[in-house]
């Protein structure tokens, strides 16, 4: 569990000394559901302090801060792959490059364009005379983004000079 945490957060959980096994994927959507919270926490109190925008806001801030940006480090890099039309090593380079190219910055400014507006609708409508029971997306949002990882690690074929096999 403490492996996932520090795997896909930034939060304090003690020193790995270990890389850790394929059994941490598990841990994974506990991760989400903590991550989750955070959004819901930040979403519910920010949002009916400030505004469903502000709101908003803090919640892809707090997102960026507590994952280290991790996904939006491979939503940049996904942006610049595919932008280069580049396949195999070529590709892999790219994504290795710790600089982002135009289409990377495109890609990100996008996705959080798109997460953001659909955190704003969740806020407005949990906040206003709609549905409040919407605020339950942001908790399970990423929970399912995590359980989503599990799957596509699980399903995917090892990496060349991998020695690895697929968890399914």
């Amino acid at each position: 569990m403490r492996a996932a945490f520090a795997l896909l957060t930034i939060l304090p959980v003690g020193a790995i000394r270990t890389a850790p096994g394929r059994s941490v994927l598990f841990a994974f959507p506990l991760v989400g559901l903590a991550i989750g919270a955070i959004w819901m926490g930040v979403g519910a109190g920010v949002g009916l302090w400030l505004g469903p925008l502000v709101g908003a806001a803090a919640v892809l801030t707090a997102d960026a801060i507590v994952t280290g940006g991790l996904h939006l480090d491979g939503v940049a890099d996904v942006g610049d792959v595919i932008g280069s039309r580049r396949r195999g090593a070529e590709a892999l380079a790219v994504a290795r490059d710790p600089r982002v190219g135009a289409l990377g910055v495109v890609a990100l400014v996008s996705v959080m364009l798109v997460r953001f507006s659909l955190i704003t609708v969740v806020l407005t409508s949990a906040t206003g005379a709609a549905d409040p029971h919407l605020a339950w997306f942001l908790l399970a949002v990423p929970t399912v983004g995590r359980m989503a990882m599990v799957a596509a690690l699980a399903w995917s074929p090892p990496a060349e000079g991998s020695s690895t096999t697929p968890l399914i």
